[in-house]
Parts: C-alpha cells; sequence; structure tokens
C-alpha cells in the first residue's frame, strides 16, 4: 500500500519528459466544447433551455451560446484558428460588442460562400470548355 502511495508521490513530482504537450486550457475559445454544447442549447425548447440555464453557470451558458452563434456559419473549424479569442473574452463584451462581432461573423461567412460559389463557377466553365 505504501509502495503505491510512494509511486503517486514520484508521478506527481515527475521531471521528466523534458518536452511535454501541455492540454488546452478548458477556458479557451480553441476547444470546440463550448461550441458543441451551445449547438445543443440552441436545438431546445424554451423550457429546456430555462431548465438548462438553471444547471450550468449563467456565465457557461452565455459563453456557450454566444460561442455557437459566432461560429454557426464559418464553421467549428474555424475555431482553431483564432488566436487571441477565448472564452472569457467572449463571456465579458458587452451586449452591444456581442452583436457587433455577430455581424462581423455574419459578413464573413458570406463573403466566404460568395467567394466559393465563384470558385465553383470559374471551376465549372474550365470543365465545359
Amino acid at each position: 500500500m505504501f509502495t503505491d502511495f510512494s509511486s503517486l508521490i514520484n508521478n506527481l513530482l515527475a521531471t521528466q519528459p523534458k518536452q511535454i504537450i501541455p492540454f488546452p486550457s478548458p477556458y479557451a475559445a480553441t476547444d470546440p466544447t463550448a461550441y458543441y454544447l451551445g449547438a445543443i442549447i440552441a436545438e431546445l425548447t424554451s423550457e429546456q433551455r430555462t431548465v438548462q440555464r438553471t444547471r450550468m453557470t449563467l456565465h457557461y451558458f452565455t459563453t456557450t451560446v454566444r460561442i455557437h452563434e459566432l461560429f454557426e456559419l464559418l464553421g467549428v473549424e474555424q475555431i482553431s484558428q483564432t488566436t487571441y479569442m477565448n472564452l472569457a473574452k467572449i463571456t465579458t463584451l458587452t451586449a452591444k460588442n456581442f452583436q457587433q462581432l455577430l455581424q462581423v461573423s455574419v459578413t464573413a461567412a458570406s463573403m466566404h460562400s460568395a467567394l466559393e460559389n465563384n470558385f465553383d463557377k470559374h471551376n465549372n466553365n474550365i470543365e465545359t470548355n
């Protein structure tokens, strides 16, 4: 029994390997978990949302909903491109600033969609010629 505990202590205090890959912060927006939880919340009825809001902190509930709204049109893959944005920054945005950021997201998604459509049309023209 003592040997097992000693092993736990030794493992806790280990200094090897020197090069490690740290786990991402649970507060970073680079983790798509908040996006997917926000997607689930978006599918709930008004009553279910109210119940869910009481089961989570208001902070996390609001953040997951906001993350989903921001990246819904851009795609969850875009989360991995963010370097400055994190959950804390999204949560502390005023409603006005969040709406402005959401509008940027919508605009960027529509621009991206328009570019893809033009690219597809161009490729179709090349194939038919």
